[in-house]
């Protein structure tokens, strides 16, 4: 996962377009596997990202939990932390 998050990185860096297709896609997945702080400041510095996209961002990242499902049971919600 680390080496795929590099290679979009600097792939990003370089100007290029970077694409990760997945079999299952879940709009949340992607921010379930990038540290929010560094995201919000990869968009701030980097993209120029700032004022109301910002606070999306940081309202869209804030309070989220995960848990897993099954057809007879569910677990405990815990806080995403990152």
């Amino acid at each position: 996962m680390l080496k795929v998050m590099g290679d979009i990185l600097l792939a990003l860096d370089s100007g290029n377009l970077a694409m990760l297709p997945c079999s299952t896609y879940r709009p949340s997945a992607e921010f379930d596997i990038v540290d929010h702080d560094t995201l919000l400041r990869r968009l701030q510095t980097s993209y120029g990202f700032d004022g109301i996209v910002i606070k999306w961002f940081i309202s869209y990242l804030s309070g989220r939990v995960q848990y897993v499902q099954t057809p007879t049971t569910t677990s405990s919600q815990s806080p995403v932390v990152h």
